[in-house]
């Protein structure tokens, strides 16, 4: 059986959820075996009690070496994840690595401080296009609940970005926290959606906040 083999063991093991076989086998994985995007922190609710604490040790010990695992750190029991990975934040250097940490403790902990880390991550001086700041933090907060803290820093790399891409996921954020775009990821609601806005002009950096605003209050 799949589940048997990943874990090394016999049929008595008994069945595991999918997430777990997942979990398992990216955990072995290396180079071009790792999969793209990492784990999800969704994939945790959806372990039984059991999975969670075989996971958990080996979630613990593997992270210095797979910091995609810093997405389940903050849920585990018999470990103080978030406080390691907190620890981790204020030291690290690189600026996706802030993006990453600060995201997930923001997720978990709906701490302002971790949200404050994300906006001092929004500059076009750590990189350029996918790889800048703003571009990272975009990402990380487009799908993020209503919020009008989370809005004012996506309305902030929209104005500022210059970066067209960018400033699309900004857009798309920002659409999400006043209700207009439902799902972040659905790329044909997206589709349907984004031509209808020509109009914003947002390669036009002047009155680029203005058009966005009078849109917004026209469907209201």
């Amino acid at each position: 059986m799949l589940f048997d083999r990943l874990l090394n063991r016999g049929p008595s093991a008994g069945p595991h959820t999918e997430q777990y076989a997942w979990i398992v086998e990216q955990l072995s994985a290396t180079g071009s075996e790792r999969a793209h995007g990492g784990y999800s922190a969704d994939w945790w609710h959806r372990l039984t009690e059991a999975e969670k604490d075989e996971l958990e040790t080996t979630i613990w010990r593997k992270y210095p070496d797979d910091p995609r695992l810093a997405v389940f750190l903050p849920k585990l029991r018999h470990h103080d994840g978030r406080a390691r990975l907190d620890s981790d934040l204020r030291k690290a250097t690189s600026i996706s690595t802030k993006v990453e940490f600060a995201d997930v403790l923001f997720r978990e902990t709906g701490e302002k401080r971790y949200l404050d880390v994300l906006r001092q991550c929004c500059s076009e001086d750590c990189g350029t296009g996918i790889l800048s700041g703003y571009r990272l933090v975009a990402v990380a907060l487009q799908d993020y609940p209503a919020d009008p803290e989370v809005e004012a820093v996506l309305r902030d790399i929209y104005l500022r970005s210059t970066d067209g891409a960018t400033q699309t996921t900004a857009l798309i954020g920002i659409l999400h926290q006043r209700g207009i775009v439902h799902d972040t990821h659905d790329f044909a609601e997206l589709n349907v959606l984004l031509p209808k806005l020509r109009h914003l002009d947002m390669e036009n950096p002047d009155g680029r906040l203005d058009r966005l605003d009078r849109y917004l209050a026209a469907v209201s």
